[in-house]
């Protein structure tokens, strides 16, 4: 019965888009309290009028405060915060004619709020302009704007959420209107009305006073010729490009420190982003990054001097570097796995594409898709050399319970039963290590995607949330983007996962995984289909096999797929060397004089 109104909760909250019952209940209070208040107003409740406002301002500012999707729903149905606020004003002013203030009171309350709604216009330019003049056409990091002279922005204070604290300013009028509603002296009123109105008019002056000269920062087409002269002073070579949601940024983010390597042997590389939230939750680097969120910018900068463009996936965004000839394009993705993305056609449009061993090479021949084989380069994985390989050691004399990671993929674009272990597998393969005889400690870190598409994943990751959370001990959900994946490997004595680049990067480590055949196409077809299950235990929906990833664990000098690990590491990722960027950087540097040589020759043709 708990479990059933759980369940109806979780589907009430998902059908409203909210993260919480509180704003959930937010919600309820705004859409009932209005009626209530012009009730109160018609019926000169005095009371229940000041106990209704007082609810609405509080999940007014609840919901403001959680950014909730209700404020943007309440928008689009001509509900939004200007006409709450101006509907709260008009039934105070109701109430007061129906409790028959006097005149004075009641027409210095009209004024102030007709004032005051006058201020919310230049607030919301002057906001609008500043938050325009101080978003560059180029944001950077990494990059010194000094010659830029580019001034402090407005302090966070005055922008960020300023409509909100704007319109909140009218407490102070309408506190003293009714107090003296309700009895009080009416110099109270004109307190709080002089207040509200002097407030309001500092918070406009205060944002004039960043219009000065000398606050506002350089005009767009400054900014552009300063980029420009940046890039040709600068001269990077290699540029690493990307498009993407804010979910995507891990596939940029992963390469970053590849492109730091790439610097200290030489080169110079630089990162160029197309979304402003990109460049919000890009993880930290040295390497120079600019984003460019304009098509017309970008196409419009010389970027003659670069020589190699790296892009980790495949966005139609990317059509506005490919066009440069001067420069020679390569796709790097964001990891080798047996998922059918990893043999897109869209592919064909890049001079070259770098996969990390020879299975990318005969994947991309299987699915002949029109990528030609002397266009693909094996060149490792350089961002797997954190990763640890072998055993792990075990702290202490007393043995520790070894640790098993659930690393499911997302659910894809489509509902093939395929795409993921959650749905179908996930409670079962989390139930089964939580309830293994032999103790395991159980890290679950879902993929970014997960529930962005699929109302069913989301709700199969709240479940084995829930599993875990009710078990205690030291079993770990891990949700945002510390700890990294690498980071779990280094911890994680087995992995379960399904068909992605996850299993790819985990064979770098040589220890025991599991790989679920969520669409039931029985073992071996599962494994002739997909190269990285070659060398794993089998799971079905039901979590059948667990046993034998956990039985590896217990004995591993017993494990009969140690070998074929060993072996399918070299056929996955390439040969493993002393130095694992080298492949990678000769790879860059021999592309980068393929294309100064393409260049020479097309001014000599010129």
């Amino acid at each position: 019965m708990i479990r059933m109104t759980e369940e109806r909760r979780e589907r009430l909250l998902r059908a409203a888009r909210v993260g919480s019952a509180g704003e959930l209940v937010a919600g309820a209070v705004l859409v009932c309290g209005f009626p209530l208040l012009l009730a109160a107003a018609l019926l000169a409740q005095l009371e229940l009028f000041a106990a209704v406002s007082a609810a609405t301002y509080l999940a007014d500012h609840f919901l403001h405060r959680r950014s909730s999707y209700l404020l943007s729903r309440m928008a689009k149905a001509r509900a939004g915060l200007g006409v709450r606020f101006l509907l709260r004003h008009l039934m105070l002013v109701l109430l007061l004619t129906r409790l028959n203030l006097s005149d004075s009171t009641a027409l210095a309350a009209i004024s102030c709020f007709v004032a005051f709604h006058g201020l919310q216009v230049p607030h919301s330019a002057l906001s609008t302009l500043l938050r325009n003049r101080h978003r560059l056409p180029v944001a950077t990091l990494n990059i010194d704007l000094t010659r830029l002279g580019v001034p402090a922005p407005p302090p966070q204070l005055l922008l960020n959420r300023g409509a909100e604290k704007m319109q909140h300013l009218d407490l102070f009028a309408v506190a003293g209107v009714l107090a003296a509603a309700a009895g009080a002296p009416a110099g109270v009123a004109y307190a709080g009305i002089g207040v509200t109105l002097g407030l309001a008019a500092l918070y406009v002056l205060a944002l004039a006073a960043y219009l000065r000269r000398g606050k506002l920062p350089p005009r767009r087409e400054k900014v552009l010729e300063w980029f420009d002269g940046w890039l040709a002073e600068h001269q990077p070579d290699t540029v690493l490009y990307f498009s993407g949601s804010p979910e995507s940024t891990y596939q940029v983010s992963m390469w970053l420190e590849t492109m730091e390597d790439l610097a200290r042997r030489g080169l110079r590389p630089l990162v160029l982003l197309r979304e402003r939230h990109t460049l919000e939750t890009l993880a930290p680097t040295t390497v120079p990054v600019a984003c460019v969120p304009s098509a017309v910018h970008l196409m419009n900068f010389d970027l003659s001097m670069l020589r190699v463009a790296l892009y980790p996936a495949n966005v139609g965004k990317n059509i506005h570097l490919l066009r440069e000839p001067t420069m020679k394009h390569v796709f790097v993705g964001h990891g080798d796995s047996d998922k059918i993305a990893s043999v897109n056609p869209y592919s064909k449009v890049y001079d070259e594409v770098w996969t990390a061993g020879r299975a990318g090479r005969d994947r991309y021949a299987m699915a002949n898709v029109g990528v030609r084989d002397e266009d693909i380069v094996e060149v490792g994985r350089p961002q797997l050399a954190p990763v640890a390989s072998g055993p792990l050691p075990r702290q202490g004399s007393a043995p520790t319970a070894p640790t098993v990671l659930y690393a499911p993929t997302w659910e894809g674009w489509t509902d093939d039963p395929g795409n993921t272990s959650l749905i179908l597998a996930g409670e079962h393969i989390v139930r089964a290590l939580l309830q293994s005889p032999d103790p395991v400690r159980v890290m679950y870190k879902p993929h970014p995607f997960t529930g962005t598409r699929s109302p069913r994943a989301r709700e199969a990751h709240e479940q084995v949330t829930a599993l875990i959370h009710a078990a205690g001990g030291d079993h770990q959900v891990i949700t945002g983007p510390e700890p990294k994946l690498y980071d779990c490997f280094n911890m994680s004595d087995a992995l379960i996962s399904d068909i992605s680049s996850v299993v790819s990067d985990w064979i770098a480590s040589g220890r025991p995984y599991a790989v679920t055949d969520s669409a039931e196409l029985g073992a071996e077809e599962f494994r002739r289909q997909n190269t990285a299950v070659r060398a794993a235990v089998i799971l079905d929906n039901q979590a059948n096999g667990i046993s034998q990833l956990l039985a590896a664990l217990r004995d591993p000098a017993a494990d009969p797929l140690a070998a074929a690990r060993t072996e399918l590491k070299t056929y996955l990722l390439g040969p493993t060397g002393s130095d694992p960027l080298a492949r990678f950087e000769l790879a860059v540097k021999e592309l980068a004089t393929k294309a100064g040589l393409r260049n020479l020759e097309s001014v000599t043709h010129d």
